[in-house]
C-alpha cells in the first residue's frame, strides 16, 4: 500500500468513526436529558465544566507529544519518540492526580455547603479527571504512531460504551448512575487501549525534556483556546444582544458548521503526523509544501459538493424534525457557505505548527477575533439584521481569516505573486459554487419540501461534478476510495 492509499484509508476510517461518535453522542445526550430531567441535567452540565477545565492539567504536554512523536519517528529515532511518549504519559498522569486531589480537597472543605449528590459528583469528577487524562494520552499516542485504524475503533468503542452504560445505570441510579457510567466508560476504554497497544511505558521524569515539551505545548494550548473564542464570537454576541431564544434558532447554523467542519478537521488530524515525519527529514519547508498545496486542492474539490448537499438537506430535516427552529434556516444557509473558507484553516494550522509558528498562528486568530466582534456588532446592532446579521458578520470573518492565514502560510515558500495566483483557484471555485446555489434557489421552486431538498441536492452534486472529476484526474481519490474499501473487505474486517 502506497502513501496515498494509506492516507485515504486512514481518512475514511477516522472520518466515519467521527460521524458515528457524533450520532451516538446525540442519542446519549437525549437519553441523559430524558432520564435526569432539567434540574439534574443542569447539575451534570455544570460538573462537566469542571471536568473540561481540569483535563487541561497536562499544560500542553500531550499536544506537544502529538507533534514530536511523529517528528522523531520521521528521523528514524524510535527511542526518542518512545521517550517522549513515556514522559508525556508520566507528566500528564502526575498533573491529573494533582488536579484530582485538589478537587477532592475542595469538597472536604466545602462539603456542607452543597447537596450530597453534588458533592459526590465532584468527588467522582476527581477520579474521572485522572482516567480521562490516561484515555487522552492513548488518543495522542495512537495519532502520533499513525494507528488510525485502531484509533477509530477506540473512539467508537468509547462512544458506544457511554451509551450502553447510560442506558443500564442512569434509569436505576439516577445522576449517581451517570457518575459511575462516565468513570467506568473511561476505565473500559483505557483497558481496551492497553490490551491492543501494549506500549511498554517506562515511568520516568526528565525535567529538561519536559520543559522543552511544555515550551511547544503551552503555545499550542493557547492557540486552541484562542481559536475556540474565534468560533464562539457569534454565539456570544447573539446571546448578549438578541437573547437566548435567538441563539436557540441560530443553533441550526452552528450544527451545520459543526458537521461541515468535521471533514477538514478529521483529514487534518490524519495528515498532522505525516507533516511532522516529512518535515523531520531535512527540517525544510520544501519537504512539506507539496502536502500543504495538495491538501488545499483536495479540500477545494470536495468542499463544494459537501456544503451544497448540506445547504439543501438540512432545511428539510429542520422542517420535519425541528419545525420550531425554522427561523434559523436563513442564518444556516449564510454560514454554511462561509464554511467554505473556514474549512481551509486546519490545513494552515498543520503547516504552521509544523514550522513551530503556533504563536504567530494564535496572533492571526486574535486579530480575527477582534474583526469578528466588530463585524457582528455592525450587522446585528447597526444594520439590525438579527441572527442573519451575525451569520453575515461571521461569514466575512471566515473569509478574512482565510485570506490572511493563507497569505502568511504560503509566503514561506512562494513569492507573493505566485501566492495570489494560487489563491485565485479557491476564489473561482467559490464563485462557481455560490452561482450554482443561487441558480437552484431562484429558478427551481418545488412546493413539496422533501422533494425540493432531494432534487436540489442531486442537482448541486451534478453541477459540482466537473470539479470532482478534475480532482480525481489529478489525485485519483475515487480509485483510492475503492481500493481502501476492497482491501477492508478482503481483510475480513468490514
Amino acid at each position: 500500500m502506497n502513501e496515498k492509499q494509506r492516507i485515504i484509508k486512514d481518512a475514511i476510517y477516522y472520518t466515519a468513526s467521527s460521524y458515528i461518535c457524533q450520532l451516538l453522542g446525540v442519542v446519549t445526550s437525549v437519553l441523559i436529558k430524558w432520564f435526569l430531567g432539567p434540574s439534574l441535567t443542569g447539575i451534570w452540565t455544570t460538573l462537566q465544566v469542571v471536568l473540561r477545565y481540569s483535563i487541561w492539567s497536562h499544560l500542553g504536554i500531550l499536544p506537544a507529544a502529538a507533534r514530536e512523536i511523529p517528528y522523531f519517528r520521521g528521523k528514524g529515532d524510535e527511542y526518542e519518540a518512545s521517550n517522549i511518549r513515556d514522559l508525556s504519559f508520566c507528566f500528564s498522569l502526575i498533573m491529573s492526580c494533582i488536579a484530582g486531589i485538589a478537587i477532592f480537597t475542595w469538597t472536604m472543605i466545602n462539603g456542607d455547603k452543597f447537596p450530597h449528590h453534588v458533592i459526590f459528583g465532584i468527588r467522582m469528577i476527581s477520579l474521572i479527571v485522572i482516567a480521562t487524562s490516561v484515555y487522552n494520552f492513548y488518543l495522542v499516542a495512537l495519532g502520533g504512531y499513525k494507528n488510525f485504524s485502531f484509533l477509530s475503533k477506540l473512539t467508537v468503542f468509547n462512544a458506544l460504551m457511554t451509551l450502553i452504560l447510560v442506558v443500564i445505570l442512569v434509569p436505576r441510579f439516577n445522576i449517581y448512575g451517570l457518575y459511575f457510567a462516565t468513570l467506568f466508560n473511561a476505565l473500559l476504554s483505557i483497558a481496551y487501549a492497553v490490551i491492543h497497544t501494549r506500549y511498554k511505558i517506562r515511568f520516568k521524569i526528565e525535567w529538561k525534556k519536559i520543559i522543552a515539551l511544555l515550551k511547544i505545548g503551552i503555545p499550542l494550548i493557547f492557540g486552541g483556546f484562542v481559536f475556540t473564542i474565534f468560533m464562539s464570537i457569534d454565539k456570544i454576541m447573539i446571546v448578549k444582544m438578541l437573547g437566548a431564544e435567538k441563539l436557540g434558532f441560530y443553533t441550526i447554523a452552528i450544527m451545520g458548521v459543526t458537521y461541515a467542519y468535521a471533514l477538514p478537521t478529521n483529514l487534518s488530524i490524519v495528515m498532522f503526523p505525516r507533516f511532522q515525519e516529512r518535515f523531520s527529514l531535512n527540517d525544510s519547508v520544501e519537504d512539506i509544501k507539496k502536502y500543504f498545496l495538495d491538501l488545499m486542492l483536495v479540500m477545494l474539490c470536495i468542499l463544494p459538493t459537501l456544503l451544497g448537499v448540506l445547504y439543501f438537506i438540512v432545511p428539510v430535516m429542520v422542517h420535519y424534525v425541528l419545525p420550531k427552529f425554522t427561523p434559523g434556516i436563513t442564518s444556516f444557509k449564510i454560514l454554511i457557505i462561509g464554511c467554505f473558507f473556514l474549512s481551509f484553516s486546519p490545513v494552515n494550522s498543520n503547516f504552521l505548527v509544523t514550522l513551530n509558528k503556533q504563536l504567530k498562528l494564535a496572533g492571526i486568530t486574535i486579530i480575527a477575533i477582534f474583526l469578528n466582534i466588530l463585524l457582528n456588532y455592525y450587522f446585528i446592532k447597526v444594520k439590525k439584521l438579527g441572527i442573519e446579521g451575525a451569520a453575515i458578520g461571521t461569514f466575512v470573518g471566515y473569509f478574512s481569516y482565510f485570506v490572511v492565514l493563507n497569505l502568511y502560510s504560503m509566503t514561506h515558500f512562494m513569492k507573493i505573486v505566485d501566492t495570489l495566483l494560487f489563491l485565485l483557484k479557491p476564489f473561482i471555485v467559490f464563485i462557481y459554487f455560490v452561482a450554482s446555489i443561487a441558480l437552484l434557489e431562484f429558478t427551481l421552486n418545488i412546493h413539496q419540501v422533501l422533494v425540493d431538498g432531494l432534487v436540489k441536492s442531486v442537482l448541486i452534486t451534478i453541477i459540482m461534478l466537473p470539479i470532482l472529476i478534475w480532482g480525481n484526474k489529478r489525485f485519483g481519490f475515487f480509485g483510492h476510495f475503492k481500493d481502501a474499501f476492497i482491501m477492508r473487505f478482503k481483510s475480513g474486517k468490514a
